[in-house]
């Protein structure tokens, strides 16, 4: 959206079209610098849709929440994976994710949307994760020591996994 080329919409229509959280979520993405922001209403359209799935997902998530897997999360999986197909998962099928990680993941991705989308947030925090305070007065969320046996282990994979391709594409080619 830019009023130079006719495609302008005034923050009050904006809001009225779209929501005040799509649209901020839209003005995030709208640029860095002093250039103008490039709005694309698709963005706002886009982030009610994605918003909206994000709530669906969780309620699924919390109304399952007997049937994930319960206690501390030990194994090795549990502690690298399950973060990562959290973050990464298109489909989003968890059954075998520790319901614990799950909530932590919950927690943190709230808080971190929270200056963006504060009534989203808001949503989620109070009637999703029943939490008494307001998302705002939550804090920044805190992380966990890095587990240095963790990361050593990710760095040998991480080296593995390299070399292994490197020696495929030589077979290929």
């Amino acid at each position: 959206m830019s009023k130079s080329t006719g495609n302008y919409k005034s923050l009050r229509q904006a809001i009225e079209d779209f929501s005040a959280d799509a649209r901020r979520f839209s003005l995030a993405d709208a640029g860095d610098g002093m250039d103008d922001a490039d709005f694309v209403s698709d963005t706002s359209a886009s982030a009610i849709i994605r918003l909206t799935k994000e709530i669906s997902w969780m309620e699924e998530i919390l109304d399952s929440g007997s049937s994930l897997r319960q206690g501390p999360p030990f194994a090795f999986a549990d502690k690298t994976k399950n973060f990562n197909d959290i973050l990464c998962s298109t489909d989003r099928v968890f059954t075998s994710c520790q319901r614990d990680i799950l909530w932590r993941f919950m927690d943190v991705q709230t808080r971190l949307v929270t200056p963006i989308c504060p009534h989203y947030a808001e949503y989620v925090w109070r009637k999703l994760l029943k939490k008494d305070i307001f998302t705002i007065k939550a804090g920044w969320p805190m992380a966990d020591r890095p587990d240095l046996t963790l990361r050593r282990a990710n760095m040998y994979l991480q080296d593995t996994i390299a070399t292994m391709r490197k020696l495929l594409e030589k077979q290929i080619s």
